[in-house]
């Protein structure tokens, strides 16, 4: 898996919910599917948020 939105695409499917963004970045970086460098990992849900809605 390469791009947030097939990421997050996938957890949503397993998941059969709805999930706020947030809880989408947590699930993938404790999936080691999101690596991130920063102090703020949840950060990441910005960039997901915008790959979701494109």
């Amino acid at each position: 898996m390469n791009s947030f939105k097939n990421i997050a695409h996938q957890i949503l499917k397993e998941t059969g919910k709805s999930l706020h963004s947030k809880e989408i970045t947590k699930i993938a970086l404790n999936r080691g599917w999101l690596k991130t460098a920063g102090k703020t990992p949840e950060a990441t849900r910005v960039v997901l948020r915008r790959c979701i809605y494109r």
